[in-house]
């Protein structure tokens, strides 16, 4: 293990025994790269974790909560969403998301008998919904650090199976995003060489989010490897039910 990787586990660590100490922190757990045995985490992977509170809004009005973990120096809170952004000492980057501790324990305790009972479709199709982004979520790599409940692995039964692969994309499909992104490369220098620089960052940002979903049918282990590196980790049942991109997390998170 390089210096690096060594590092992210220590920082690892360190979220646990910050976590453990908590009352209100329940679960914690890791997604993406450091949670998966294929395409797993490298020197430049970042460090995906999600917990689950009974006070996520302590955890969404301040940011001072992150130096109780190690010492910070930047926080890129996410415009959107719930996700803070950011660099430890030493500049280990990773992705902390309160999730509602409520949401866990209300699917864990009624869903096993609602799906036994007829229930209007506009009363479980939202609950579906929900439940297929908390599945797609975990799919992509899930590890569990800390259970005090021991309701992780329970709720994790009750996700559906999201495991089918993506189709690959036509030729003419695959040509265009190749070509859109040559174009946005050459487009972006030139008005970088005219110091247009802030007005670049923002369409950086846009032309990203068409290029990644022009990219998310790319071929079927391509595209798996895409969704699992480059689409924004997403907080258990975050709300939404649909992708993020990079710098992007849930626009709210609410309870089912």
């Amino acid at each position: 293990m390089n210096d690096t990787l060594a590092a992210m586990k220590g920082l690892e660590d360190r979220v646990v025994d910050w976590a453990r100490a908590k009352d209100d922190i329940r679960i914690v757990l890791i997604v993406g790269s450091w949670a998966r045995a294929d395409h797993p985490a490298d020197e430049w992977s970042d460090l995906d974790i999600g917990f689950t509170t009974m006070d996520p809004k302590r955890y969404l009005t301040s940011d001072a909560w992150l130096g109780e973990i190690d010492d910070v120096w930047l926080v890129y809170p996410d415009p959107v969403g719930v996700s803070r952004h950011v660099l430890f000492k030493g500049g280990l980057d990773a992705g902390l998301a309160p999730i509602p501790h409520s949401s866990v324990k209300l699917a864990v305790r009624y869903l096993p008998a609602l799906r036994r009972m007829p229930v209007p479709g506009a009363l479980r199709n939202p609950i579906e919904r929900e439940l297929a982004s908390a599945a797609e979520y975990v799919g992509r790599g899930v590890r569990v650090l800390l259970d005090k409940d021991g309701l992780a692995e329970r709720f994790f039964s009750l996700l559906p199976d999201v495991s089918a692969k993506p189709s690959a994309p036509s030729e003419t499909q695959y040509a265009n995003a190749v070509k859109q992104f040559w174009f946005e490369a050459v487009w972006t220098a030139k008005h970088l060489r005219r110091g247009e620089l802030w007005r670049e960052v923002r369409r950086a940002r846009w032309s990203h989010e068409r290029t990644a979903t022009a990219h998310d049918g790319v071929a079927h282990a391509g595209a798996a490897r895409l969704r699992g590196r480059h689409v924004a980790e997403r907080p258990l049942l975050g709300g939404v039910g649909r992708p993020t991109r990079p710098g992007r997390s849930p626009r709210n998170i609410r309870p089912l």
